[in-house]
C-alpha cells in the first residue's frame, strides 16, 4: 500500500473536469468518459479515502516512481475527497473511460476466520467449481483434480466454492463457501480419486458455508477479473479451477457472510451437514436436535430455496432479498423426512408466504395459483392478488428441484377454497 498526495484543486483541470460528471452513489458502478481531456497512464487500482488525511491510498499500485500514478485517477480520488465521499473503491482508467465502483467495507470478524492464511504472503486464492459428478468431489471434504492441466494449487490456500451455471437449479451460477486446503494427496490407482495418472486431491479444514448465496446477477465479471466485459463468456476456465487474487477473494467472502457478527462454529457445521445430506438425498432431521442446529438447518433450507427459484417469488416475481422466504410445503412441523427436501420448498415473498401458511392461496397440481374466497372480504388484499389468480407460478429450471404432487396435493387440503 502507498500513499499519494492529493492534487491542488484550483490548479487541477482534470479535477475541475471530474467534479462536473461525477455525483454521490451508494452503491454499484458509476462510468464516465472523459475523452476530451487529453489520455494518460491506464490502470486499474484499488483505493482507500479518508476524510482525515492529506493523502488517499492505494493497494495495488507496484512502480517505484509515485508521479508515474494516473494524474485521472489522482484527480478522481481529489474529487471523491472533496465531495466527502469516503471510502474504498476500485477505479479502472484506459483510453478516457474511468469506471468507479465502490467497495463494501470488509466484516472483520469475518476475515478474522482466516486472519492468519490472509496475512500469510504466499497464500494463494481460488475459485473451485462442484456439482458436477464426474469430478469425484465432496463439498467441504476433498475436491480432485489433474495435476497435467492444473498445477497452481498449494496446501494452505484458501478458495471460494461455485456451482457452474449448468448444474445450477436456477440456471445461473452462484458462489456458497469457502475452505482451506490442509493436504493434497497424489490418487492411487485403487482410490475413488484416481481415473488416469496425474490425479491428485485436496483434503480441507476451516470450511465456511456463505449466510448468502452469491448470485451471478449480483455481481459483475470485473467483480472476477480486471476487464470491461458485461457478459461472463470466457471469464471463468473451462477446467473449474481459477486463481483470484486475495483482494477479490476478501470481496466474496464479505459478500457471502453479509453482516454476520462472528462465526459460530456449531452452527456453522450444521449448515455443512445440512448441505451434505441434500447432497446425498437425506432430508431428515431428528426433533432431538440442538434448537442452534435445527435453526441453522432451517436457514440453509431457506437459502437453498431461495437460490433454486434465482432469488424470485415464484408467485409475484419479487426479487428484493429481505423481502424472500425459502418457504415448506409441507411444514417443517408435520413431517422430518421432508425437513430438508428441495422438492417441499418454494420461494415466496412475505406476503404470499403469509397467505400461503394460512390457506388464502394455493397452488394445484398444474402449478397454477388459487385465491380463497375469503379474500375478497379484504378489498386492498384482493386487489394485490387477484392479477396472479390462475397464473402457471415460476420454477426453477431443473425440474428435479420442482415441488412433487405429493407436497403439493398436502397443502391443497389446507386451502380455505
Amino acid at each position: 500500500m502507498v500513499e499519494i498526495k492529493f492534487v491542488d484543486q484550483k490548479r487541477s483541470k482534470l479535477f475541475q473536469e471530474m467534479s462536473k460528471e461525477i455525483s454521490d452513489f451508494k452503491q454499484g458502478v458509476l462510468e464516465i468518459e472523459i475523452d476530451r481531456i487529453p489520455d494518460g497512464y491506464s490502470g486499474s487500482y484499488e483505493l482507500e479515502i479518508s476524510d482525515s488525511s492529506d493523502n488517499f491510498f492505494v493497494t495495488n499500485f507496484q512502480h517505484s516512481d509515485l508521479t508515474r500514478f494516473p494524474a485521472r485517477i489522482k484527480a478522481l480520488a481529489t474529487v471523491l475527497k472533496a465531495k466527502n465521499m469516503t471510502g474504498k473503491y476500485k477505479v479502472s482508467h484506459s483510453s478516457g473511460h474511468l469506471q468507479i465502483k465502490k467497495l463494501n467495507p470488509i466484516n472483520p470478524n469475518i476475515i478474522n476466520f482466516y486472519k492468519k492464511e490472509l496475512k500469510n504472503t504466499e497464500t494463494r486464492y481460488f475459485i473451485f467449481d462442484t456439482g458436477r459428478k464426474l469430478h469425484r468431489d465432496k463439498d467441504f471434504e476433498f475436491y480432485t483434480w489433474n495435476r497435467k492441466f492444473f498445477n497452481l494449487v498449494r496446501e494452505g490456500d484458501l478458495f471460494i466454492y461455485r456451482v457452474p451455471k449448468g448444474v445450477s437449479p436456477s440456471n445461473k451460477f452462484y458462489f456458497f463457501g469457502a475452505c482451506k486446503i490442509k493436504k493434497i494427496v497424489v490418487a492411487r490407482k485403487s482410490s475413488k480419486q484416481w481415473v488416469r495418472k496425474g490425479d491428485q486431491y485436496a483434503l480441507f479444514e476451516k470450511c465456511l458455508l456463505f449466510d448468502n448465496h452469491i448470485s451471478q446477477d449480483q455481481i459483475q465479471p470485473s467483480d472476477l477479473k480486471n476487464t470491461k466485459k458485461k457478459n461472463w463468456s470466457g471469464i471463468f476456465a473451462q477446467y473449474g479451477m481459477n486463481q483470484i487474487s486475495k483482494e477479490k477473494f476478501e470481496f466474496f467472502l464479505n459478500l457471502g457472510t453479509g453482516k454476520r457478527v462472528k462465526t459460530t462454529k456449531v452452527e456453522n457445521q450444521a449448515k455443512i451437514d445440512a448441505h451434505q445430506q441434500v447432497l446425498n438425498g437425506n432430508y431428515s432431521v431428528e426433533d432431538k436436535e440442538t434448537k442452534s442446529k435445527t435453526r441453522s438447518k432451517q436457514k440453509y433450507f431457506s437459502d437453498m430455496i431461495k437460490t433454486n427459484y434465482g432469488n424470485s417469488c415464484a408467485i409475484t416475481g419479487i426479487s428484493t432479498r429481505s423481502l424472500l422466504i425459502g418457504a415448506h410445503i409441507i411444514p417443517w412441523s408435520k413431517d422430518k423426512s421432508k425437513r430438508l427436501d428441495p422438492r417441499n420448498g418454494i420461494c415466496l415473498s412475505r406476503l404470499v408466504d403469509k397467505c400461503y401458511e394460512d390457506g388464502l392461496i394455493s397452488i394445484d397440481k398444474n402449478f397454477r395459483v388459487l385465491l380463497s374466497k375469503e379474500i375478497i372480504n379484504d378489498k386492498n388484499l384482493y386487489r394485490e392478488l387477484k392479477k396472479y389468480k390462475g397464473k402457471k407460478i415460476s420454477l426453477p429450471k431443473n425440474k428435479a428441484f420442482h415441488p412433487t404432487k405429493g407436497n403439493i396435493n398436502y397443502r391443497l387440503g389446507k386451502f380455505k377454497g
